[in-house]
């Protein structure tokens, strides 16, 4: 999945218009001088809008490196996942929506004009994805706004799946008071555990549970996790080990571990016997049409992700002809390889199980690939500049995604790096076996989730000349919308 127009249109509307705020014509008398300051309405709702978002969201604040000084305390937070929480932030988006339609256009130019529309249309598309009952509606979140999801865990999201990984990869942890903040966003997860429980029922009673196959999956996650010694945990290990590598003071490895136990470890469990009774219920059926409105649900997944209008019908019949374009290009590049017998699938196959291709399935195999996708990125560098006028600095780490997940994980995906560039972009490669990542593969993923594709993309939105005008603030929550898209392919 690539980022999408919507991505492109609402993640700088918020930005844009409180630049073009900051350049308002101003009043002039009957001679032409300008006689009043620039009015100040704008700025004040995007300031407050934002750190509504920011407190709505807390782990944007860390995503984004702005959970310091006043926004020091949305460090040892997690965002609501209950019914009530849900509810409470389409109550918010409503009043913000209200906010923002009363603005005196008149008072903008075209730019601003263009970035008040996404951030009408971001908080619209939100309201009108929470008018159904169930599932995660992020449409205004940053970090998490890629999940369009009708069920509240699986083996892309939830908590069991996202926590422990965003501590590991964002949550900075280099001081004493870094460290009290882990524990207390443990703590946190707790509760997103037992809220996101709760939801498993509530969607339940509404008619909506995932196939079968989906509990199946995260559910062995889980159990795989409990079996586990705590001590083993990532959850624990990721703090004992950073502790110990700065030289942190303080016992952290027995309250952790504590922690850990007496409460991340029941509450794991209770959503295992969950998602085992709602198991015994459920079906193979995947597509939206089993839920309640399901058509509708589809519709505003598919606008939200496209901003088209075009029905899923038109969609799907465009995708089926680009699958044709796609599959004659492919036939080329085969026979060209001596592949000319069976369909083009079949001949991919073939090459994928090649040896030759393959990467080997160790630690050092995975070493090697890692290397290797390094060795595309330093290329793809290298050649920018023959491509594009401007380079932001994009700073890159390739990881793999942590073995705790990646049964359950997709294959790639990316994450920007921090506004004030104390953390770096990371791009996630699945590498719970190497081959399914023949040689032959590896460019075209790292180019895309890499340089010069949403990594880059990332750094170019966030370039410091690109929105100079603009306070960094103002800049956490482009279009009011989304941060950044994912894949998870």
């Amino acid at each position: 999945m690539t980022v999408s127009r919507r991505d492109l249109i609402v993640s700088s509307g918020a930005a844009m218009l409180a630049a073009a705020c900051s350049k308002l014509p101003r009043p002039t008398d009957g001679a032409g001088k300008a006689t009043a300051a620039i009015p100040p309405e704008a700025t004040r709702l995007l300031d407050s809008m934002t750190d509504a978002l920011l407190a709505e969201f807390p782990e944007n604040a860390t995503f984004r490196g702005v959970d310091k000084g006043a926004r020091e305390i949305l460090r040892h937070r997690f965002s609501d996942r209950s019914d009530a929480g849900r509810a409470a932030r389409t109550d918010a988006a409503k009043g913000r929506l209200a906010q923002l339609k009363a603005l005196d256009r008149s008072q903008l130019d075209p730019a601003a004009l263009v970035g008040l529309d996404s951030a009408i249309d971001a908080h619209g598309l939100a309201l009108a994805g929470a008018a159904f009952p169930y599932g995660d509606v992020n449409v205004l979140s940053g970090l998490n706004s890629y999940i369009t999801n009708p069920y509240a865990v699986t083996q892309l999201s939830g908590s069991f799946v996202m926590v422990p990984d965003f501590l590991s990869s964002l949550h900075v942890t280099n001081s004493a008071a870094a460290a009290e903040a882990y524990l207390d966003r443990v703590g946190a997860y707790e509760k997103g555990l037992d809220q996101e429980t709760a939801r498993l029922a509530s969607d339940a009673a509404h008619g909506v549970i995932a196939p079968s196959f989906v509990i199946a999956n995260i559910a062995g996650q889980i159990a795989r996790a409990l079996k586990q010694p705590v001590a083993d945990w990532g959850l624990v290990t990721t703090i004992v080990n950073r502790a110990k590598e700065r030289n942190i003071a303080g016992d952290w490895n027995a309250r952790i571990t504590q922690l850990a136990t007496d409460r991340i470890k029941p509450a794991l469990g209770r959503q295992l016997d969950a998602l085992k009774a709602l198991e015994t219920k459920a079906t193979t059926d995947a597509g939206a049409w089993k839920l309640p409105r399901g058509d509708e649900w589809y519709g505003w997944a598919l606008k939200t992700g496209t901003t088209t209008d075009r029905t899923a019908e038109e969609v799907h019949a465009i995708g089926l002809e680009q699958v044709k374009e796609i599959e004659a290009r492919m036939n080329e590049l085969l026979a060209a390889q001596g592949l000319t017998k069976g369909t083009a699938g079949e001949r991919v196959a073939t090459m994928s199980a090649d040896r030759k291709f393959l990467f080997p399935n160790t630690d050092q195999g995975r070493t090697e690939l890692i290397a290797y996708c390094n060795g595309r990125v330093a290329v793809m560098r290298a050649r920018l500049p023959e491509l594009f006028r401007t380079s932001p600095k994009s700073e890159l780490i390739i990881k793999r995604v942590p073995p705790d997940i990646e049964a359950g994980a997709s294959g790639g995906y990316a994450i920007d790096g921090s506004l004030d560039g104390t953390r770096p972009a990371s791009y996630y490669i699945n590498l719970r076996d190497t081959g399914n990542w023949p040689r032959f593969l590896l460019p075209t993923l790292t180019y895309h989730e890499g340089l010069p594709g949403h990594v880059w993309q990332g750094a170019y939105a966030h370039r410091p000349t690109a929105l100079s005008i603009a306070p960094p603030v103002q800049r956490i929550h482009r279009g009011l919308g989304a941060l950044r898209r994912t894949d998870r392919r």
